[in-house]
């Protein structure tokens, strides 16, 4: 029964180090356009947050006031 592992890696030649350098830039690439997405929404994500407290608070505000419009009388009954 094995009782543990090792992993070796083969040393690339130059094309290989070449092709190797060229994944890495494409990689960092797509990353850079992912972060570049996530921060995008994000600040999308904030100005719809800040309409929609906005627009709650109006809200809040008209339901006071129609809440207002009518009190209640309360009497005692024998």
């Amino acid at each position: 029964m094995a009782t543990g592992f090792d992993m070796v890696f083969v040393d690339l030649d130059a094309k290989g180090q070449g092709d190797a350098i060229e994944l890495v830039q494409r990689i960092a690439a797509i990353e850079g356009e992912l972060a570049a997405i996530s921060d995008a929404r994000a600040i999308e994500e904030a100005g719809w947050r800040k309409k929609e407290n906005y627009l709650k608070t109006e809200l809040g505000k008209l339901q006071i006031l129609l809440r207002d419009m009518r009190k209640p009388n309360i009497t005692e009954i024998p």
